[in-house]
């Protein structure tokens, strides 16, 4: 974990800046400031680089998930969000540069991230140049620029949704506590995806397993009044908020190990077929289940790799509120423990880690059966859990 590190923060500081004028190298070091890189990290694991040395194009796109990730910290700490004056010990972005100017920058950041996006996918990707891809065929006869503009448009795909999914979640948070009538909320909270739902209904069987005092059935089924059940919209904020950009790490990650490895994934059918796993979900899914998910549900392998990332999210997520709990309640924000209790959030929140550990095998596995030749650095990976699960100790 420590190399992958090294190697980000290396080049956050002798190229990544350099994508932006000099004027304000500056306020994106700032920016940057003692962050984890987890994000990075993980697309890093995900992609599997084999050497201490990979790509401008692979270390620009996870560095691009690290941007939108302070970006959202400085938009948490605005005064119309959580009017945070501190963030990683030092004064919040909006205190130390103004409330205006910060509002501008996120606005010329953002911009500036898709330009910097396109111009890395077109280059590196898009038009087969600087990608180390070399010449030649891809593994299913793809002419390499074929399967490099194939690529770039996945990418810029999975950037646009997840960071819309990403704003949903904002938005949300910034509404939690206010009264919502029944028409806005089914325009926000209720239009989630199939992804989404079956994360939601593991968790729901973790909470089964715990015996708290609710209806979890009836909750998955009601949603027109999801609002007035705090649970429910609590999970669909986490999801969204923390959970998409660990989800676009995952992906981005997975794909760039393909693109390196000159695999069409289009061409492949890459669905799990005849796999068992083991069952969490007794009873309220159909078919086979990989670990508690209905295969037959899933559109293919990048779906079970974003469902993982969602929950990675999520147990990050609890270990924050665990942490905060106290401090949450008191400013009446949104808050795992204060629904559930703390002991009750403790044992959820160990459910998850397993639950993580066990489908990482499963993606290993059947990643190296559907492409013959794949590698996840789960033992990375597991130090990450690890150190989410030391953060509560």
């Amino acid at each position: 974990m420590e190399k992958y590190f090294n190697i980000i923060n290396n080049f956050i500081n002798t190229k990544y800046i350099n994508n932006f004028p000099i004027e304000i190298h500056e306020k994106i070091k700032y920016l940057f400031n003692d962050g984890k890189r987890i994000r990075p990290i993980l697309s890093l694991c995900f992609c599997s680089i084999e050497n201490e040395n990979p790509s401008e194009i692979i270390l620009n796109l996870c560095m691009s998930i690290e941007i939108i990730h302070c970006l959202s910290l400085v938009i948490d700490d605005l005064p119309e969000m959580d009017n945070d004056f501190i963030r990683r010990g030092k004064d919040a972005f909006h205190i130390k540069y103004g409330q205006e100017y910060t509002n501008f920058f996120i606005y010329y950041i953002l911009n500036k991230l898709f330009m910097i996006l396109n111009n890395g996918l077109d280059d590196g990707l898009g038009n087969g140049l600087n990608g180390g891809l070399g010449d030649g065929l891809g593994g299913s006869g793809c002419n390499i620029n074929e399967l490099n503009i194939k690529y770039a448009r996945d990418i810029m795909h999975l950037f646009k949704v997840n960071l819309n999914n990403l704003i949903d979640g904002q938005y949300i948070d910034m509404e939690f506590n206010k009264q919502i009538t029944e028409t806005q909320a089914s325009n926000t909270c209720c239009n989630i995806d199939i992804l989404y739902e079956i994360v939601i209904e593991v968790i729901f069987s973790f909470l089964e397993d715990i015996d708290i005092d609710m209806d979890i059935e009836l909750l998955v089924q009601d949603k027109q009044n999801i609002l007035d059940r705090k649970i429910y919209e609590n999970i669909i904020l986490n999801l969204k908020k923390t959970g998409t950009l660990f989800a676009l790490s995952t992906n981005i990650g997975y794909l760039l190990q393909l693109w390196n490895r000159k695999i069409d994934r289009h061409s492949s059918k890459n669905k799990y077929t005849n796999i068992v796993g083991t069952i969490s979900i007794e009873d309220s899914v159909a078919g086979d289940s990989v670990n508690g998910i209905a295969v037959d549900s899933i559109d293919n392998i990048f779906d079970i790799v974003a469902i993982w990332g969602y929950m990675f999210g999520y147990i990050f997520q609890i270990s924050d509120d665990i942490l905060d709990y106290e401090k949450d309640k008191g400013e009446n924000k949104p808050n795992i423990c204060v629904i559930l209790g703390k002991e009750n959030t403790i044992i959820l929140f160990n459910h998850c880690c397993n639950w993580l550990r066990n489908l990482l095998k499963t993606i290993n596995e059947n990643s190296l059966r559907c492409w013959k030749t794949f590698f996840i650095d789960i033992e990375t990976i597991n130090q990450l859990i690890y150190k989410i699960e030391n953060r509560i100790l």
